[in-house]
């Protein structure tokens, strides 16, 4: 479309900043709005007006303007310098941004969707006895940050916006599945335990003893049974870690240090596969 009016000046002396906008009409057939033209066009205004500044008053640069709060219908843009003293002028600066019409754009969910890599190959089974399941993941592939209107690979600021607006995304699949082998008698199970904390990627877990009565050939269910979850914790403001031990036959430990929010869910789920495998191959050297 054509350019919007520019906005006010967000500073009356000193320097400030204006902008102005247009929307997308219709999208690519790729609907990869990052071959588009930019829709925000920002320049400088009042930079010759000067501002009576108090001896006192120490000022320091203005920041870069941080990513727009929303894609579209308009949110908001900050600055901020350092600033000290008393009476001095303003510390922080707020403009608006991406006033584009939100009609006819792509939703959060489907920006979200695009996003991620191809769903992996299924998992064996997590049980080599009785009914298990059996699991498929994704994650976010960064070479398509583009469809977010931001250059590849990302920045980590943009990372962190784009995995708190796509908290939710669904990253594991599973499904039924059974080997065919039947669980032995003589396999002593106890109870699950409750569910681990919602970690930061959407999965939880949770354990149970299973035990041997005799020295008679067994074959026994897993001891770790994992799930989705909804309400995630913090990838970036949880300070808790998690191992980053492999695990052992009979314990799956899901989680990795929390990190880089891109790569727990793939280490999380590698060490899922590669139990997986470990114990169905030692099973059937036994």
């Amino acid at each position: 479309s054509s350019w919007s009016d520019w906005s006010p000046c967000s500073s009356s002396c000193g320097g400030g900043s204006r902008i102005r906008t247009r929307k997308v009409i219709k999208l690519p057939a790729n609907s990869n709005m990052s071959t588009c033209p930019t829709l925000k066009s920002v320049e400088v205004c009042n930079e010759e007006i000067p501002c009576t500044i108090k001896t006192e008053c120490k000022v320091g640069e203005w920041s870069s303007w941080s990513p727009c709060s929303t894609s579209c219908n308009g949110g908001h843009s900050t600055r901020h310098r350092n600033v000290t003293g008393n009476h001095c002028p303003e510390d922080t600066q707020t403009i608006t941004c991406n006033e584009n019409d939100c009609s006819g754009q792509p939703s959060i969910k489907a920006l979200c969707n695009g996003i991620m890599t191809t769903w992996s190959s299924w998992s064996s089974c997590s049980e080599i006895c009785g009914p298990g399941e059996s699991y498929r993941t994704r994650t976010f592939d960064k070479s398509k940050i583009g469809i977010w209107n931001y250059k590849p690979p990302g920045t980590p600021s943009e990372w962190k916006k784009i995995t708190i607006l796509c908290n939710g995304t669904e990253m594991l699949q599973s499904q039924n599945c059974t080997t065919g082998q039947p669980c032995s008698d003589n396999c002593e199970i106890g109870a699950w335990s409750k569910w681990t904390i919602c970690n930061c990627t959407g999965i939880q877990s949770r354990e149970r003893s299973v035990n041997i009565t005799n020295n008679h050939p067994h074959i026994c269910p897993n001891k770790v049974e994992i799930r989705n979850c909804t309400e995630p914790i913090d990838c970036y403001n949880k300070t808790k870690e998690y191992s980053k031990s492999p695990p052992s036959p009979g314990k799956l430990n899901l989680a990795a240090a929390i990190g880089t929010p891109l790569t727990v869910l793939g280490v999380g789920i590698a060490s899922l596969i590669t139990w997986l495998a470990t114990r169905n191959a030692n099973s059937a050297d036994d």
